[in-house]
């Protein structure tokens, strides 16, 4: 049989928990966070990627530099 602690240790050990697993979802929304914003950031680098390679091909045609 398990001994039982004395209630003010109960009570210091809970808050102990508490506060690990408040820092635990904290952290998890943290990393969302960051996925989200990484996830953004490739997306708008991609579409930087084509509209800068789109500009490109544009200017190409514009001068006669087109390849045939």
């Amino acid at each position: 049989m398990q001994k039982r602690l004395d209630p003010e240790r109960e009570r210091r050990e809970q808050a102990i928990r508490d506060e690990i697993e408040a820092d635990r979802q904290e952290a998890r929304d943290w990393d969302q966070r960051v996925r989200h914003d990484l996830a953004r950031a490739a997306e708008l680098n991609e579409r930087d990627r084509r509209e800068r390679e789109q500009r490109e091909r544009d200017q190409r045609r514009q001068r006669g530099g087109g390849r045939r």
